[in-house]
């Protein structure tokens, strides 16, 4: 077996290829300017023990290739087949001189450097096996990795789904909340008109009548604008008290553009037009049959809605004297007053 030699010449910047050996690499050298000095990012705690798997999985594929050279490189150089052999002697038998068939020794270098290359082949293609079954693990764990990370994701999107519906309720329940809100505050801040009874008279002297001075107040926050009313006044049967009896309706209406601010009053006349006969005035006075009514509408606006409310009283008096000091017989006059179930309500 013939020395087979091989040369590998290196130039700078160019590739080097080593002839059966499958392995090959370029260098190159040079200065540049402005170079950027390279950034070194740490390799993720998770993945460290792959890089190292990878580097001793192509430490040992080197290795043995570099066996696999040397050893070629020392074996015997095989003859070339072209080549014309010497001319060799008759070596046929003959009757004086026998034909003698000797066996040559086998080469032990040579048995031994088939045996190592027979190995080194054997450990190749283990090692290549190996890389084999690595990649299909990382394959494997690739996958398992892209699955839980797209598991992941799906849930990172149900998440972020499910804040956005809930931010959404809360938009919505703002929403409501802000016009609840601005209902409620117009009717707490809004003007609300009612009406007090006030004072009261009796026909007892000549020129008075029976009457009364209704008071008017704002009890809201915010001033009613627009105020206006009709009221009326007379002597009305005891059925003027029950529910749903209709009053009459009072023919003069007083209609101003006057304003009434919050906790603000005044004072309306509410009169009966006509004298009583005399020998009744006991009897209306005391109000078992009838008495004095009076009754009215109050018509205004409050500065939210613009729209107009109305506010219907309806009040009834008994009127009674009583001796407040004996000694002297000094008699003062009094008054009950009520209101009545009908004819009382506001919007």
């Amino acid at each position: 077996m013939g020395l087979r030699f091989y040369r590998a010449h290196v130039t700078v910047g160019e590739s080097v290829v080593l002839p059966g050996s499958g392995v090959s690499y370029t260098c190159i050298e040079g200065t540049g300017q402005g170079l950027s000095e390279p950034v070194i990012e740490p390799l993720s705690q998770g993945r460290a023990w792959q890089g190292w798997l990878w580097i001793l999985l192509f430490i040992a594929i080197a290795a043995v290739l570099a066996y696999g050279i040397t050893k070629a490189a020392t074996e015997p150089t095989i003859p070339d087949a072209y080549a014309i052999p010497p001319a060799e002697p008759d070596r046929r038998g003959t009757a004086q001189q026998p034909l003698v068939i000797s066996k040559q020794a086998e080469d032990p270098e040579h048995t031994a450097n088939e045996r190592q290359m027979t190995a080194a082949t054997e450990v190749l293609a283990l090692f290549t096996f190996a890389l084999w079954v690595v990649n299909i693990w990382l394959i494997i764990e690739t996958k398992k990795g892209s699955t839980k990370q797209s598991q992941a994701t799906q849930a990172a999107i149900g998440e972020a789904k499910r804040s956005a519906d809930a931010m959404r309720d809360v938009a919505e329940a703002t929403r409501n909340n802000a016009l609840l809100m601005s209902g409620m505050l117009s009717k707490q801040m809004r003007a609300y008109i009612q009406v007090n009874i006030g004072n009261s008279t009796a026909q007892r002297e000549e020129g008075v009548v029976f009457g009364s001075w209704p008071e008017i107040v704002n009890v809201g926050l915010t001033p009613a604008k627009k105020v206006s009313y009709r009221v009326m006044a007379d002597i009305l049967g005891l059925e003027a008290m029950r529910p749903g009896f209709v009053f009459p309706e009072p023919q003069q209406v007083y209609t101003n553009d006057a304003t009434l601010n919050p906790r603000q009053s005044f004072t309306i006349l509410a009169a009966v037009n006509r004298r009583i006969n005399q020998d009744d005035v006991e009897a209306v006075s005391k109000g078992d049959h009838r008495r004095l009514f009076v009754w009215g509408t109050i018509t205004y606006e409050d500065v939210f809605e613009r729209v107009t409310r109305e506010t219907r009283f309806s009040h009834n008096f008994v009127f009674f004297d009583r001796i407040e000091d004996p000694k002297t017989g000094k008699i003062a006059h009094k008054v009950n007053s009520f209101y009545s179930s009908a004819h009382n309500d506001a919007t």
